[in-house]
């Protein structure tokens, strides 16, 4: 008895928010389209205008915009903008969200004032709404990354005035998690204020398509781990409480419940984001923790060593440069090295391909090498750049959660480090362009290119490691996202 109580209950949540509409819930107001807001919401009207992806249009995203109206606490107004016909643009927003907000204003017989208008975008439709955002309320991306969206006017996340919320799928590989995380930077819970006015939410089992298809995948995207129902209704949820939290000036006025929403969405998404933005600091020092590795296996810590690390922006220049070692006037080896790094080629900075560099390519010297010209023994242990490889991939998988470990495993597509190509010329290793990464059908390796050179005759001559790798950052993309995809997708 109590199971069929509880299914009754279950279907009545998930029908209510359809059932609450009539037709006259919804308008039309030359060519966009109106949701008026549900009767029994009482307090201040608020108007979101959401801007579809251009090549998906308004109709498929009434029934989660709907979702957002019932779960909020106030009456929220949605206004869901058309293109007009054969246009993939839209142009002149900001006079058709005034003109919206004169037609609600007088339908409602009061004033509404522009900071009662939110802004929201999906997928593409997120730049529109980011260029007039600074005039109203706040802005909310679904899907989308603030940085694609201020790459004219050159302003970034945190210079961003107003309340601004990014919510996107944990499973989106069209905007994949990955380029989300690069509007992220980890932040301490000092003022709840400061805290909660910019804020990333990566929904845990959604992908993008559930935004506005209930069983297609947009190409390039994956597959969801949650039914549509389920899935709109934690993308509404997390929503309508950044609206109600924001809505009011008065911090004593919001309520612990809603803070309680926006707490447990983000500590599911903040440990997501937080490996992301600490694989990409560890890409900055690739060469530099290799080669610090190299040195401390090879001269154990009674020898001083410091390590400067240059990265060289053109190949051409990379190529003629040698690491070299010298000494301080305080006695200690100063291990120069040269860094540069393969970037992948998005020039139109689509998120369905990982922001993280394809290679990184670092010239380092031995051990031996080091030693010798710092007049100190080496111990001669072997340091191959797969070793390396490994750790990074290690660190990377150590940052999984079990639920993320388990789908990469099941996906069948696994990815191990092989055996190395070593090459006896730093012109043969610089200029093949081979992948580091080879396989098919579920079967991947990591083949890493690298040279030794012995030191030569002269001290400082030689002794050289020469390696590269795939980075810390990009892994984490390949065990989150890219090993998830199948023939299918």
């Amino acid at each position: 008895m109590f199971s069929i109580r509880y299914l009754f209950r279950l279907i009545i949540l998930i029908l209510l928010p359809g059932l609450l509409y009539s037709p006259e819930a919804q308008q039309s107001y030359k060519g966009d389209i109106l949701l008026e807001p549900l009767k029994e919401k009482q307090g201040e009207i608020q108007i979101m205008v959401f801007v579809p992806h251009p090549e998906i249009g308004p109709e498929a995203y009434l029934d989660l915009l709907k979702r957002i109206q019932y779960q909020s606490d106030f009456p929220l107004w949605i206004a869901n903008i058309n293109y007009k016909k054969n246009s993939s643009s839209i142009r002149g927003l900001n006079a058709r969200i005034q003109r919206i907000r004169r037609y609600i204003s007088n339908f409602e017989e009061q004033d509404i004032p522009n900071n009662n208008i939110w802004v929201s975008g999906h997928s593409r439709g997120a730049s529109p709404a980011r260029r007039v955002a600074n005039q109203y309320a706040g802005l909310i991306l679904f899907s989308s990354y603030f940085e694609r969206s201020v790459r004219s006017d050159n302003q970034d996340f945190e210079s961003f005035e107003k309340p601004l919320l990014i919510v996107s799928g944990e499973l989106d590989g069209i905007t994949r998690p990955s380029y989300i995380a690069r509007d992220y930077e980890p932040k301490v819970l000092n003022n709840e204020i400061v805290y909660w006015n910019k804020l990333i939410l990566l929904i845990e089992g959604v992908n993008q398509s559930l935004f506005a298809f209930e069983d297609f995948i947009m190409d390039g995207d994956l597959p969801a781990d949650i039914g549509f129902e389920s899935g709109r209704n934690k993308i509404a949820r997390a929503t309508a409480a950044f609206l109600a939290y924001h809505k009011s000036t008065r911090f004593d006025s919001r309520s612990e419940q809603t803070l309680n929403v926006l707490r447990e969405y983000d500590e599911f998404s903040s440990p997501i984001l937080d490996s992301f933005f600490e694989l990409n600091q560890m890409d900055n020092s690739v060469c530099e923790i290799v080669q610090d590795e190299i040195l401390a296996n090879g001269m154990g810590s009674g020898n001083p060593y410091q390590i400067k690390v240059t990265e060289v922006s053109k190949s051409t220049s990379f190529s003629v440069l040698e690491p070299s070692v010298n000494m301080t006037f305080n006695g200690d080896a100063m291990v120069h090295v040269y860094k540069y790094t393969v970037m992948p080629n998005n020039p139109r900075d689509f998120g369905s391909r990982s922001p993280a560099p394809k290679k990184i390519l670092c010239k380092m010297k031995s051990a031996k090498a080091v030693a010798d010209a710092h007049w100190a023994d080496a111990r001669y242990i072997s340091n191959s750049c797969s070793r390396m490889q490994l750790k990074f991939m290690e660190t990377a998988l150590s940052k999984l959660s079990e639920q993320q470990f388990n789908r990469y495993r099941d996906s069948g597509n696994r990815i191990r480090v092989a055996g190395e190509r070593k090459y006896k010329s730093n012109f043969l290793w610089l200029s093949n362009r081979d992948p580091l990464v080879v396989g098919s059908n579920g079967s991947y390796e990591i083949q890493n290119q690298t040279l030794y050179k012995d030191i030569g005759e002269f001290i400082g001559d030689g002794g050289v490691n020469y390696c590269k790798f795939i980075s810390p950052a990009r892994l984490l993309d390949w065990f989150i996202t890219d090993g998830l995809f199948t023939d299918d997708n």
